[in-house]
């Protein structure tokens, strides 16, 4: 039921330029009162944080690109208005530019895994896969897209910060 885009799942690589070591950083996407950066027109329009218009869930950080998208004139660029008002909430959150940002669906993600011959990870836990009952079973395993995507995306039994880590794992 719901209209519009709304990442999933948003994290910043950080490169240390000197050893060329990278930082995983998740951002929850349920953060509130996401900030844009200073002298933007975003930031202008939120000075104390994004705070959408209707419902609670449409102050979330999550929310920036659909309300990018309805209001094109705050975020020109040439990325679109969607990408670049998260880019933005990013930046002004972080406090730290965003150079460049990788964007891909569910489906593709899979097929991304599935192309690279599917991803080893050690699992601490039982992962649910699916409604039938499935679970992705503790250990050192490989896993192909459908898995991998079940092993990032699983909110069941756990927290958007133990699901967070877990999606730190896969790109790691």
């Amino acid at each position: 039921g719901r209209e519009g885009i709304r990442p999933d799942s948003i994290t910043v690589v950080s490169v240390d330029v000197r050893s060329g070591r990278p930082l995983l950083i998740s951002l929850p996407r349920n953060l509130e009162k996401a900030r844009f950066p200073e002298g933007s027109e975003a930031a202008e329009r939120f000075p104390t944080g994004f705070s959408g218009e209707g419902d609670r869930s449409e102050w979330l950080l999550n929310a920036t690109w659909t309300y990018g998208e309805a209001n094109p004139e705050l975020f020109p660029g040439n990325a679109g208005a969607g990408v670049t008002a998260v880019e933005q909430a990013v930046e002004g959150t972080l406090g730290m530019p965003i150079h460049y940002h990788a964007i891909i669906d569910l489906f593709g993600f899979r097929d991304l895994v599935d192309a690279l011959g599917g991803v080893t990870i050690r699992i601490t836990e039982e992962i649910p896969v699916g409604q039938d009952g499935r679970v992705l079973e503790p250990g050192l395993r490989r896993l192909d897209g459908y898995e991998t995507l079940w092993y990032a995306r699983s909110r069941s039994e756990s927290s958007d910060y133990a699901r967070m880590g877990r999606q730190r794992c896969v790109l790691g």
